[in-house]
């Protein structure tokens, strides 16, 4: 029994793990349910089905994780086992069916019932390929080329995602240029890198919000109501549809954006010394989702999580994902994660998935061979299409996406440039190329469709501002902080 507790109990690696799982989850589920909400769309279906459901998916997932790495902790009799992290929400899937399933089906019928068990047929497919593909996972990542995989989801995340939310960071970029600020600052020029800083952006970004008059805490926050989900069959009744109209979108992304990778990362956790049952963890991994869309009420589908290597080397162990798993229920059953899901301002949540798109993609171009790059480019364009199709848009999305696309020459510029000088550690540089970027949007030559100085822009240049303050800041703790470690 002391051995037991010696291998349960979580060190100060665990706590830090297990929060950034359960804050990037959340902002995960945040991004798929949003959408559906501002369409309005029944917030009673998300409060009693879907939030209940989506904390059964993490228990369950991240619950299973922490017991296989306890078994292998047991069998190997070693005390340095790292687990997976979890099964967790995939961003790529989960957006996929909130924008290509459910909301043209919300916007044409206005039904919310047949638009929730569209999405639950959807998933259900998710799961059923996993399952059926499980066995062939092997083989199919020695037949597809990694670069044709990877290509497909850095045009998701970066084309697709990023552009997506890039009109959202228009919209308030106050608090959009203040995440981004520190999500590059952190991932580009590697200082606060050990710093679960989503947890801290979710956080601070809402109380910068409010402090600054430009956001309010929405009036449905504060209704909270309890409930442990329940079990439906609408996902079934609704599958031969989701097979006949969305399988060209569902099964790639089952296969390789969910399969393969939850393989790959298995893999990854072997190469540093943690050899879990990769068959065992697929066939888990299919029966969340399948069970998930078919049954509790979540159409957003699962994989494993990424990460276990760097968790490893920062000191987490057996319980970071028990810990995610706690939170869930604490927050999932009690209608608590409704208020966090309302609580987080739409221009904090764009930041934090531009910057996913450009790590995803930055971690995507690195993965696949250096030759095969202009193979992986060349995917992003049937996803650059996909874009144009989907986003004929009108009233405020389209003022923003004109926003986002007016002086696109200058834009690229001045975000490359950013980008380059974090990437070469020179805060100054980069943060005067975000002054370079207020003032060409004060001039009306970025973010505006002619010259001169107007309401509109003001915000935009106020969020340059921000971002270049932001790198300095982030450069000045980090600086602050390394002094302080030297002097002890």
């Amino acid at each position: 029994m002391r051995n037991l507790f010696q291998h349960v109990s979580p060190g100060s690696g665990d706590w830090a793990a297990g929060t950034y799982l359960f804050f990037s989850q959340l902002a995960v589920m945040v991004v798929c349910v949003s959408p559906l909400l501002a369409a309005g769309f029944p917030p009673a279906i998300i409060t009693v089905s879907v939030l209940p459901a989506f904390a059964w998916q993490h228990i369950v997932g991240h619950g299973y994780c922490a017991i296989s790495a306890l078994r292998l902790a047991r069998r190997e009799k070693r005390r340095s086992v790292t687990a997976l992290p979890g099964l967790g929400v995939d961003l790529v899937g989960g957006l996929a069916v909130t924008l290509g399933v459910m909301m043209p089906t919300w916007l044409d019928t206005g039904d919310p019932y047949l638009t929730w068990g569209l999405g639950l047929g959807a998933n259900l497919l998710f799961g059923l390929t996993k399952l059926f593909f499980c066995p062939l996972a092997a083989w199919l990542k020695r037949v597809v080329p990694r670069a044709a995989l990877l290509g497909l989801l850095g045009g998701l995340l970066l084309v697709y995602v990023g552009t997506t939310y890039g009109i959202t960071a228009m919209e308030q970029p106050y608090l959009a240029f203040f995440a981004i600020g520190v999500m590059t600052a952190s991932m580009f020029g590697q200082w606060l890198d050990r710093v679960p800083l989503i947890p801290v952006v979710i956080v601070l970004g809402p109380v910068i919000g409010y402090a600054s008059g430009h956001w309010s805490l929405p009036a449905g926050a504060l209704e909270i109501s309890p409930a442990l989900g329940q079990f439906t069959s609408a996902g079934l009744s609704h599958l031969g549809t989701a097979v006949s109209r969305y399988s060209p979108l569902i099964i790639p992304l089952a296969l390789g954006n969910q399969l393969l990778r939850s393989l790959s990362n298995i893999e990854a956790a072997e190469v540093v010394g943690d050899a879990y049952d990769p068959r065992a963890l697929l066939f888990v991994d299919g029966l969340v989702t399948t069970v998930g869309g078919a049954f509790v009420g979540s159409w957003m589908p699962t994989f494993l999580l990424a990460g276990q290597p760097g968790w490893k080397e920062s000191g987490a162990r057996i319980m970071y994902p028990g810990i995610a798993a706690v939170a869930y229920a604490l927050t999932g059953f009690t209608g608590i994660l409704w208020f966090l899901q309302e609580s987080i301002p739409e221009g904090v949540i764009a930041g934090i998935f531009i910057w996913l798109a450009l790590s995803v993609t930055n971690a995507a171009i690195k993965g696949a061979p250096p030759n095969h790059t202009p193979a992986l480019l060349f995917s992003f364009i049937p996803v650059a299409a996909h874009l144009v199709v989907s986003q004929a848009v009108d009233g405020a999305d389209a003022h923003s996406l004109r926003a986002l696309a007016a002086g696109f020459p200058f834009t690229a510029v001045v975000w490359a440039a950013v980008v380059v000088y974090l990437i070469e550690r020179d805060p100054y540089r980069s943060a005067g190329w975000c002054l370079v970027g207020a003032l060409l949007s004060l001039l009306g030559l970025m973010h505006s469709s002619m010259l001169g100085v107007h309401a509109t822009s003001l915000p935009i240049v106020a969020g340059y501002a921000i971002w270049g303050s932001t790198i300095l800041l982030v450069y000045a703790i980090n600086t602050m902080l390394e002094g302080t470690r030297r002097s002890r």
